[in-house]
C-alpha cells in the first residue's frame, strides 16, 4: 500500500486537499472527483502526477540535487499559480495539496506491498514492519531508494532483487530455506551498479551448478558499492563472501563475510579494505562492530548487538546517528610498544626509514587523539609492515661462531656441494685447503656463516663456490684462488651477487668470465679484503647493481692492473686500486690486520709479496724495474706511437708505454728495425716473453704492433725466421706499462670541447666522447684511451650507454648529462650535458628477407627448445628503422608468423631458424611526439624462406627385415644422401618420424640426439648436426611395420619401411618392482653413509624426510639434534621467511610426527597460509599445499591463502600454450616443475576444477616432453615425473609413459654410481646428495604405488590395524531408479575387498525448470525429469500475477475538437494487454482502440475506461472546455540542482495537465552565473547562485542553482 510521510490512502490526500482549499478560500474539490468511481484497491496504485526523469545531466556534468528543499520552498508565497490539473480551471488551488503529493515516499508493511514491478528513480520505499515474501516474489529493479529503517525481509526462493542501481540501506535480508542461485547471482542482490549500505544477510545458498557457476552470498555481479554490510549465511566454498563477480568502479569497505572463498569469487581485489578482506567466524562478527561503524552513512542507524538475542546474536541495526563507536587505540598502542624496543644500529639505514616514519606518524596520531578506527587501523599495520621489512645491518667485520650451536665442518668440495638449500642460521668451517673441480655444482643461495679459518678454495676451471651470497650470507677469513670455468658469463669465486657480506679474504683468479669475488655486488658488504692476479671483468666485482641498501666497499684493496665499475659515492671507504709495488708491502698487511676485527684470521706477507692468511714469510723485492736484455742488440729498436707522432729511436732498448695512451684497439704504437732488411725467404716475429702479469700486453706477430692492456712489464724479442726453418733473435725491446699521473681532462664531440659544456644530438644519433689528459708535469692535453676511464650516464632511462665504452645515444628525446672519470683516479673527471631533439619515425623493416641458406645446428638449443628440436645457427640482424637517427629507433620488437619454421629472439636479436619453410616477420615500434603526447605504432614486415643446403633426396636402410629378441636392441645405420652430397656435406635435416601399424611391440629412438663434425677437408666440419643412428629395442612379441618418414620434404623422398619381427627373449620381462625396491636401498645406503658420522641438521630436511617415508630408522639422538637445529633456525623467522624453507622443514617435522603449529612456539603452519610471499614462484605454492596436507592442517577462515587460492594461484603458472608450468611465470614450463605441480594437485584434481583443468594440460605436456629413453634429461626431472604420476595413481608402466622394459624406473637406474648414489646426469660419474634423494623419494613412490599404499606425501596416521577400516567404496555397478547396483569396498590398510548391492536409487531428478512463465491468468508452470528413466513432473509454482496498470495522466483537459494521443498505459502484468478504450460519454469525447482520444463539440465531462484483458481498469478524467488548456502545475524538477563551471544539465518539465496548450519558457536570475536556453539546457558561467525559472502560461517553478 502506497502511504505519505503524514497519511495513509485516500483518507489522508482528502483532508489534506481540504483543508488546504477550505484556507486558499475555495470550495473543496472530494477526493472522490481525483479517481472517480474506482475501487480502493486500484486507487493505490495510482499517481497524480508520474514522475519522468527529474534531469537529465551532460556528460560532463557534475550534479547533485538537495532534495530537503522540495515543496517547502516551491510553494511558498512566491509561487502561486500552480494549481491541481482537476480544479475547473481555477489556477489559484492548494499548492500544499500538490507538495503533499511531491514529498510522499512509498511504505511497505506487507509482502503484498513489495514493489515487484520495480523503484523508479527518484522513489523511496520504506519498510514499516518485518515481512516475509512468498514463491516468486523479488524485485526487478531498484533505481531509487530501499531504506529498511532496521527491519527485515525473509526471502522465499529468489533473490531480493535483480538489479540495484539506487540504493537499499537499514535492511536485514533472511531465508525462509537454501537458496539455489545461478552464475552471478547473490542473496541481496543480482548486478548491483548503485549502493548497498548498512546491510546484513543470514540467507545460505547453493550454486545451481556445481561445475562452473560462481556465485556470491551477498550480491552478484558488483559493479558499484557495498559498505558497512555483512554476510552471515552460508554458500558455495568457490564462491565470494560478499560478491561472485566483480568489474567496473566496484568498492567494498568495512563489510563482514563468514562463508565463501574469498570476498569476491572471481574477479580483483585492489579496492577492497583491508577490514573486508579476510573470512570470519559468525563469534568474529559479533566483535567486530567497530569495524561495521567504522565510517558509517548518516542513514539515521548505526550496528549493534542485539541485547535480546535475537538474529542469532549477530548484529543488528538501531536507531541512531551514523557516529562510528569509540575508537580502540589498543592495536596501535602495542605495536608503538614493541617497535620502540628495537634499536636502530641493528638494522639496515634504507629499511630503518621506513620503521622511523611510520613510528613518528604513528605517535602523532595517539597523541592528537583524533583519528578514526580505520585511520587506527591503517596507521598499526604500517608500522607493523615496515617493522616485518626490517633488514639486520650486515656485519663489517669477521663474526664469532656462537657457542653451543651446531657447526658443519667441511674437509672437501663434495660436501658444500651437497649444500643446496637451508644454510640460514648455519655455520659451516673450513678445516683445510679444498679445490674444486671442473664438474663442481653448487646451485646454493648461501645464506649461512662459512669461515675459511685462513684456508684456501682453489678453483680449477670450475664455477664459483656457491650459486649467490644472500642476504643474511656471511664468507669470512677465506682465500680464493684458480681459475673460473665451465660458465658463461662473468663469474666471481662466490658466484652472480653479493647480498650479504664478504669479510677477511682474499681473491686471485683467473679465466675469461673471471670477475672477483662476483659478476654484482647487490647491496652486499665487501670489507677489509684484497684481489690481485688477473680477473679481467673486475677485480671485486663486474657489475654494480642498485638494491635496497647502497652497499658498502670497505678498507679494500686490488691491484691498479685490475678494473672496477663505477659506484656510488659513498659505497667505497678506504678502498682504492694500488700498483704492484704497493700491494706486496707490509704497511698493506698492518692495514689488514687492523681491520680484521677480534674474529679475523691473520694476515702476513707471503714468498711473492702478497698479503695471506699466516707468518710473515721471505721476500725479495723485484730491486731491477726493467726487464733485463739477455744479450746485445744487432738492430737498433724504432718505436713508432699509435698518435702519430715522430717515429724515435729507443735508448738502451727501452721503452715506457701507458695504458691511457692507446688507440681503440689497444694498439700503443708500431716496432720497428732500423736499417734492418730481411734476407731472401726470411721474415720478422715479434713476441712477448718474461711478461708480468700475464695478459698485460701483446704482439703482432708480423706487423710489430704492440698492445697495452693494463700495467705491467715485459721483455719483447725481434725473431729471424729463416728459410731454412733456423731462427736466430736478433734484438730485444725492455718494456714497462705504467698508468700516469694525470691533472685534467678535457671532452670533445666531433672535435668540439664540451668539458663541463653543452651538446645537442638529433635523435638516437650515436656519438663518441673522445678523452684527452694532461698529465702531471706536462703542459699539453694528449689523446687518451677510452678503456681507460668510465662513462657514467647520469639518467640511464634517457641514455644507453655502456660505463666502459665513450659511444652513446638517446633512447627518447630529452636532457642527461655523462660524467667521465678515470679509473685509476676516480677524482679527476668531467661532464657534459646532453640533449636530444625528437626526430620522428619514418618507417621500419626486419633487417632480414629473401631466402636464407640454413645448415649446421646451435649445439646450445639441443635440449633447450620448447618443442624438442634443435635449432639451427641462429643469424644475426636487427630491425632497420628509417631514418637510422629516429628518437625511438631502438625501441622495436620483431615477431614471427610461423614460430616453428623461424622465430626472433628479441633479446639475443638474432633470427632463429628451425627448418625450411617460408615465414613472415614483423617489426613493430612505437614513436611519440613529446609535444602532442600522441603515440604512433609503425610496423613492416618482410618475407624470408629458410632453405637448406643439402636438401635430402633419399633415404635407405641396409636392411628390410629385422628380428630382435623382447628386452633386446639392435642398432641399424640408415643412409643419407642429398643434393650436394657428393661435395662432402651433411645431409641438413636427416630426422625422421616413425609409426608403426601395431603398438607395444617396438620402438625406434635417436641413439645420439647430435654431434659435431670434426672432419679435415670437408666443407661443413666443425658444424653441429643432429644424430643420424638409430636403435631398435624389443618391448613385447609380434611382428609390424615400421615406416620412417624423413622429415624434410624438399625432394619428396621415398619413406623407409622395416619388417620388424619381436620374438621372446631369453630373460623374463623387466621385475620393475622388484628393480625399484633395489634401487632405493641403494639410494639409502648412500645417504646414511654420507651421513654416518656428521649426523642431520637444519638444512637437511629432503634426506631426513626421504629416509623416513622408505621406512628407514634414525637414531633417535640424530633425529633430537636436528630438531633443536630446526627450533634454534625456526625462532630467528619473520614473516617474510622464504616459504619453500617453512615448507620444506615441515615436511620433514611431519614424517617425525612432530606438531608443525607448535614448533618451540612457531606456528609453521601459520607461517605458510599467511606468507606474503607464497606467489613469488610457482615452488612456493606447489610444497605450501603439500606440506598442509600432509599435517592434515585445517586452515582458518581468516587466513591470506586457502587451499583454492593456492590452487587457482599455481594456475597463473601454466603456459596456455604448452601446458607446462613454469617456476617464475607462464612464458616457459619445465618438466619437473610440472611435475611437482601435479603431485600437489593429486588430492584435489578429481573434485576441484581448477586443479583438474590444470593436471590436464599439464599431463599432456609431459607425454609430449618425454625423450625417446622414456626420460626427462636429467635425474632429478626423471624423478619427479615418475613421483607425479605415482602420486596420481597413473601407471608410469602405461602407453602414454613407458613399457613393462623401458619406463622411468629403468632410465633411473642409468644415473646410479658406483658408490651407489645417484648423479645429475648420465654423463657425470659423480654422485650428487640432492639427485640421489629425488630418485629415493620417486622410486620409494613407485614401490607404494604397486603395493597399494597410502601416496607419498600423505602422512596422516591411521593407527594399528585392529580390524578392517574400509574405504568408502568403488562402485562397481551403479544403481537406478531401475535395478540395484553394486559397490565394491577396499581395506585401506590391508587390501581385503568385500562386495554388497546396493539400493535403489532415487530418480535423479534435474532441477525445476520453469516451462511456462507466471501470467496475470495462470501461475508459473515447472518440470523436472529424471535424467535415468526419462520421467517428467510437473506443477504450478507460486500464484498468477496481479493485474496492475498505470496511467501517465488521470485526468486531462481538450477544446471541442481536438485530440490527442498522449495517454499512455504502462506497468502491464505479463500475458495482460489492454482490450478496450471506453467513453463514459460519446457526446462528450470518443477514444479510439489505440486510445487516440477526441473532444467531441459538447463541453463537458466524461470518463475514459481503459480494461484489460484481466479486466482490470483505469480510468481517465476528460473536460472539454471551450477556454484555452493552460497549464494547472509544473512537476519533474527539483528544486535545488549543482553543477560546475563549464557544465551543463537539461532540465525537463512536465506540464499538468499534459494537454496543456501554454508552451514553457525559461529565464535565469543572473546569466552571470548561469545560463538557460529555450531548451532548457542550464550552463554554469561562474560560480555563484541564480534561480532558473520555468514558466507555462501563469504558472511557473523556480530552481535555485549553484555553480561551483
Amino acid at each position: 500500500m502506497k502511504k505519505t510521510k503524514k497519511g495513509y490512502g485516500k483518507k489522508a490526500l482528502s483532508v489534506s486537499l481540504s483543508m488546504a482549499l477550505m484556507l486558499g478560500g475555495t470550495a473543496p474539490v472530494q477526493a472522490a472527483d481525483l479517481f472517480s468511481d474506482q475501487t480502493a484497491e486500484e486507487s493505490t496504485s495510482m499517481e497524480l502526477y508520474p514522475e519522468e526523469n527529474t534531469a537529465e545531466e551532460s556528460n560532463t556534468a557534475d550534479f547533485a540535487a538537495d532534495e530537503t528543499e522540495n515543496g517547502a520552498e516551491d510553494f511558498s508565497a512566491g509561487q502561486e499559480d500552480q494549481a491541481d490539473e482537476f480544479s475547473a480551471g481555477d489556477e489559484d488551488s492548494s499548492k500544499a495539496a500538490v507538495a503533499e503529493v511531491q514529498s510522499a515516499s512509498h511504505v511497505i508493511s506487507t509482502a503484498a506491498d513489495l514493489p515487484t514491478g520495480g523503484i523508479a528513480e527518484g522513489e523511496t520505499y520504506e519498510l514499516a514492519a518485518d515481512i516475509i515474501l512468498t514463491s516468486g516474489q523479488q524485485i526487478s529493479s531498484i533505481a531509487g531508494t530501499l531504506d529498511g529503517k532496521g527491519h527485515v525481509i525473509t526471502l522465499a526462493d529468489k533473490p531480493l532483487a535483480d538489479k540495484v542501481s539506487g540504493t537499499i540501506q537499514n535492511l536485514g535480508v533472511a531465508g525462509s530455506s537454501t537458496l539455489t542461485l545461478s552464475d552471478g547471482q547473490g542473496s541481496v542482490a543480482n548486478t548491483v551498479t548503485g549502493t548497498i549500505q548498512n546491510c546484513y544477510s543470514t540467507v545460505s545458498s547453493n550454486a545451481a551448478s556445481d561445475y562452473m557457476d560462481t556465485i556470491g552470498g551477498f550480491v552478484g555481479n558488483l559493479q558499484g558499492t557495498v559498505t558497512n554490510c555483512y554476510f552471515a549465511g552460508n554458500t558455495d566454498m568457490f564462491g565470494g563472501g560478499i560478491a561472485a563477480t566483480n568489474g567496473g568502479s566496484y568498492k567494498i569497505s568495512h563489510t563482514l563475510w563468514a562463508s565463501g572463498m574469498s570476498a569476491v569469487g572471481m574477479g580483483r581485489t585492489d579496492n577492497i579494505s583491508d577490514d573486508s578482506k579476510t573470512k570470519m567466524t559468525a563469534d568474529q562478527i559479533k566483535a567486530s562492530v567497530d569495524i561495521l561503524n567504522t565510517e558509517i552513512p548518516s542513514t539515521g542507524f548505526r550496528w549493534a548487538l542485539p541485547s535480546d538475542g535475537s538474529n542469532n546474536g549477530l548484529p543488528v541495526l538501531t536507531e541512531g546517528s551514523g557516529t562510528p563507536a569509540e575508537v580502540n587505540w589498543d592495536s596501535l598502542k602495542v605495536a608503538i610498544e614493541s617497535t620502540e624496543k628495537l634499536t636502530e644500529s641493528d638494522y639496515t639505514e634504507t629499511s630503518w626509514k621506513a620503521v622511523s616514519e611510520a613510528l613518528a606518524e604513528a605517535r602523532e596520531m595517539l597523541d592528537a587523539g583524533t583519528a578514526s578506527q580505520s585511520e587506527v587501523n591503517a596507521a598499526a599495520k604500517k608500522l607493523s609492515d615496515a617493522v616485518n621489512a626490517l633488514k639486520k645491518q650486515k656485519p663489517e667485520a669477521p663474526v664469532k661462531i656462537p657457542e653451543g650451536v651446531t657447526v658443519t665442518h667441511i674437509t672437501s668440495a663434495d660436501q658444500i656441494e651437497n649444500i643446496w638449500s637451508g644454510t640460514e642460521g648455519q655455520y659451516y668451517v673450513l678445516d683445510n685447503d679444498i679445490t674444486l673441480t671442473g664438474d663442481y655444482m653448487n646451485f646454493c643461495e648461501f645464506n649461512g656463516v662459512f669461515d675459511g679459518q685462513g684456508h684456501t678454495v682453489t678453483l680449477k676451471d670450475s664455477q664459483g663456490l656457491f650459486t649467490r651470497v644472500g642476504e643474511s650470507g656471511v664468507v669470512q677469513n677465506t682465500a680464493f684462488k684458480g681459475t673460473i670455468g665451465n660458465v658463461w658469463e662473468n663469474t666471481g669465486a662466490l658466484g652472480g651477487s653479493i647480498k650479504g657480506a664478504v669479510l677477511n679474504c682474499s681473491v686471485e683468479i683467473s679465466g675469461s668470465y673471471a670477475c672477483g669475488f662476483a659478476k654484482k655486488l647487490s647491496g652486499g658488504v665487501i670489507a677489509n679484503s684484497i684481489s690481485f692476479g688477473e680477473s679481467p671483468k673486475g677485480a671485486l666485482f663486474a657489475q654494480y647493481e642498485t638494491a635496497d641498501d647502497p652497499g658498502l666497499v670497505k678498507n679494500c684493496y686490488w691491484t691498479d692492473t685490475l678494473s672496477m665499475p663505477s659506484v656510488p659515492e659513498g659505497v667505497l671507504v678506504n678502498s682504492t686500486s694500488r700498483d704492484e709495488t704497493e700491494m706486496k708491502t707490509l704497511d698493506l698487511v698492518d692495514v689488514l690486520n687492523n681491520g680484521r676485527g677480534d674474529n679475523g684470521t691473520k694476515w702476513g706477507q707471503s714468498s711473492e709479496g702478497f698479503p695471506y692468511f699466516g707468518e710473515n714469510q721471505s721476500y725479495k723485492p723485484d730491486t731491477e724495474v726493467w726487464p733485463e736484455l739477455p744479450a746485445e742488440n744487432q738492430y737498433q729498436v724504432e718505436f713508432s706511437a699509435y698518435n702519430g707522432s715522430a717515429k724515435e729511436t729507443l735508448t738502451d732498448s727501452r721503452l715506457q708505454v701507458s695504458p691511457d695512451s692507446v688507440n681503440a684497439f689497444k694498439v700503443a704504437g708500431r716496432l720497428s728495425l732500423k736499417d734492418y732488411q730481411a734476407p731472401e725467404g726470411s721474415h720478422l716475429e715479434w713476441n712477448c716473453t718474461e711478461m708480468k702479469p700475464s695478459g698485460a700486453m701483446a704482439m703482432d706477430l708480423s706487423s710489430g704492433d704492440l698492445y697495452v692492456y693494463r700495467n705491467g712489464k715485459t721483455l719483447i724479442t725481434a725473431t729471424q725466421i729463416n728459410s731454412d726453418g733456423s731462427s736466430k733473435v736478433v734484438a730485444y725491446v725492455s718494456v714497462i706499462a705504467t698508468t700516469k699521473k694525470i691533472e685534467a681532462v678535457r671532452l670533445l664531440i666531433d672535435g668540439q670541447d664540451i668539458t663541463n659544456g653543452s651538446f645537442t644530438v638529433a635523435g638516437s644519433e650515436t656519438k663518441k666522447i673522445q678523452v684527452q689528459g694532461k698529465y702531471t708535469g706536462e703542459d699539453d692535453f694528449s689523446d687518451m684511451a677510452f678503456s681507460s676511464f668510465l662513462y657514467k650516464a647520469a639518467d640511464g632511462s634517457v641514455i644507453s650507454n655502456d660505463e666502459s665504452y665513450s659511444s652513446f645515444f638517446f633512447l627518447k628525446p630529452g636532457t642527461s648529462s655523462i660524467t667521465v672519470s678515470a679509473k685509476a683516479q676516480p677524482d679527476i673527471s668531467a661532464k657534459v650535458d646532453l640533449t636530444s631533439t625528437y626526430v620522428p619515425i619514418e618507417s621500419i623493416v626486419p633487417g632480414m628477407s629473401g631466402q636464407q641458406v640454413i645448415h649446421g645446428r646451435n649445439a646450445n638449443s639441443d635440449g633447450q627448445e620448447e618443442d624438442g628440436r634443435v635449432a639451427f645457427n641462429p643469424i644475426p640482424g636487427s630491425a632497420v628503422v628509417t631514418p637510422t637517427n629516429a628518437s625511438y629507433a631502438s625501441d622495436w620488437t620483431i615477431t614471427s608468423s610461423d614460430d616453428t619454421i623461424g622465430y626472433y629472439s628479441n633479446g639475443s636479436k638474432v633470427f632463429v631458424p628451425k627448418q625450411s619453410g617460408k615465414v613472415t616477420y614483423t617489426a613493430e615500434i612505437k614513436d611519440t611526439d613529446p609535444e602532442t603526447g600522441k603515440t604512433r605504432t609503425i610496423t613492416g614486415t618482410s618475407e624470408v624462406e629458410f632453405v637448406y643446403k643439402n636438401p635430402l633426396t633419399s633415404v635407405t636402410s641396409p636392411v628390410t627385415e629385422v628380428t630382435v629378441r623382447s628386452g633386446e636392441s639392435q642398432d641399424i645405420d640408415l643412409s643419407f644422401t642429398g643434393e650436394i652430397s657428393d661435395q662432402g656435406y651433411n645431409v641438413t635435416d636427416p630426422s625422421m618420424k616413425w609409426t608403426f601399424d601395431k603398438k607395444g611391440v617396438v620402438v625406434i629412438t635417436k641413439k645420439t640426439s647430435g654431434y659435431w663434425k670434426r672432419q679435415d677437408g670437408a666443407p661443413d666440419t666443425n658444424n653441429y648436426f643432429i644424430g643420424t643412428d638409430y636403435r631398435i629395442t624389443g618391448i613385447g612379441e609380434g611382428t609390424v611395420i615400421a615406416t620412417g618418414t624423413p622429415v624434410d620434404q624438399t625432394n619428396s623422398p621415398e619413406p623407409v619401411k622395416i619388417r620388424l619381427t619381436v620374438t621372446k627373449g631369453d630373460g623374463q620381462d623387466t621385475d620393475n618392482k622388484k628393480l625399484a625396491s633395489e634401487d632405493v636401498e641403494k639410494a639409502v645406503s648412500y645417504l646414511t653413509d654420507l651421513h654416518q658420522e656428521k649426523g642431520y641438521q637444519y638444512g637437511d630436511e629432503w634426506v631426513v624426510y626421504a629416509l623416513l617415508r622408505s621406512g628407514q630408522t634414525i637414531d633417535q639422538d640424530k633425529l633430537d639434534a636436528y630438531y633443536e637445529s630446526v627450533c634454534a633456525t625456526v625462532k630467528g623467522w619473520s614473516a617474510d621467511q622464504k616459504p619453500t624453507d617453512i615448507e620444506r622443514v615441515s615436511l620433514a617435522l611431519t614424517a617425525m610426527g612432530k606438531d608443525i603449529t607448535n614448533v618451540d612456539g612457531v606456528n609453521l603452519a601459520a607461517m605458510i597460509y599467511n606468507s606474503e610471499k607464497l606467489k613469488n614462484g610457482s615452488n612456493e605454492l606447489i610444497y605450501a599445499l603439500i606440506a598442509l596436507d600432509a599435517a592434515d592442517i585445517q586452515i582458518p577462515g581468516n587466513a591470506k591463502w586457502n587451499r583454492a587460492s593456492i590452487i587457482r594461484a599455481l594456475g597463473e603458472f601454466q603456459n596456455p600454450t604448452t601446458g607446462g608450468i613454469g617456476l617464475t611465470d607462464a612464458k616457459g614450463g619445465s618438466s619437473d616443475i610440472t611435475a611437482m605441480a601435479l603431485q600437489a594437485l593429486a588430492v584435489y584434481r578429481n573434485h576441484n576444477t581448477a586443479a583438474k583443468n590444470i593436471s590436464d594440460k599439464a599431463l599432456t605436456y609431459l607425454a609430449n616432453a618425454m625423450g625417446d629413453d622414456f626420460g626427462y634429461g636429467t635425474c632429478e626431472s626423471t624423478a619427479q615425473v615418475l613421483l607425479a604420476l605415482t602420486s596420481m595413481g597413473i601407471d608410469p608402466l602405461s602407453d602414454d609413459f613407458g613399457t613393462v622394459n623401458m619406463n622411468m624406473i629403468t632410465n633411473l637406474t642409468g644415473y646410479i654410481q658406483s658408490d651407489n648414489g645417484f648423479s645429475h646426469s648420465m654423463s657425470i660419474s659423480k654422485s650428487s646428495e640432492m639427485s640421489t634423494v629425488q630418485a629415493l623419494q620417486a622410486l620409494d613412490s613407485y614401490r607404494r604405488f604397486v603395493n597399494k599404499e597410502t601416496t607419498y606425501w600423505d602422512l596422516k596416521n591411521k593407527g594399528e590395524h585392529a580390524k578392517h577400516s574400509w574405504d568408502a567404496g568403488t562402485v562397481t555397478k551403479k544403481s537406478t531408479c531401475k535395478t540395484k547396483g553394486t559397490k565394491s569396498y577396499t581395506c585401506t590398510w590391508c587390501g581385503e575387498k568385500k562386495t554388497e548391492s546396493t539400493a535403489l536409487a532415487a530418480h535423479k531428478w534435474s532441477s525445476w525448470k520453469t516451462t511456462k512463465s507466471a501470467t496475470v491468468f495462470a501461475p508459473k508452470q515447472i518440470t523436472r525429469t529424471c535424467s535415468v528413466c526419462a520421467k517428467k513432473e510437473t506443477k504450478n509454482s507460486g500464484s498468477k500475477l496481479k493485474s496492475t496498470i498505470k496511467l501517465n495522466a488521470y485526468g486531462i483537459r481538450l477544446n471541442p475538437g481536438k485530440s490527442t494521443s498522449k495517454v499512455k498505459v504502462s506497468g502491464l502484468a505479463k500475458g495482460d494487454s489492454v482490450k478496450s478504450w471506453k467513453s463514459s460519454n460519446t457526446a462528450i469525447v470518443k477514444v479510439d482502440k489505440k486510445g487516440v482520444i477526441t473532444a467531441q463539440k459538447k463541453t463537458g465531462t466524461a470518463y475514459i475506461t481503459v480494461t484489460l484483458a484481466s479486466k482490470k481498469t483505469a480510468k481517465l478524467k476528460v473536460v472539454v472546455q471551450k477556454g484555452t488548456v493552460r497549464t494547472a502545475a509544473i512537476t519533474g524538477l527539483q528544486s535545488r540542482i549543482t553543477i560546475s563551471k563549464g557544465k551543463t544539465t537539461t532540465l525537463k518539465p512536465i506540464r499538468r495537465p499534459i494537454t496543456s496548450a501554454e508552451k514553457l519558457t525559461y529565464s535565469s536570475s543572473n546569466k552571470a552565473v548561469a545560463t538557460v536556453s529555450s531548451k532548457g539546457v542550464v550552463r554554469g558561467v561562474k560560480k555563484g547562485t541564480a534561480v532558473i525559472t520555468v514558466r507555462s502560461g501563469k504558472v511557473s517553478y523556480k530552481c535555485r542553482v549553484t555553480v561551483k
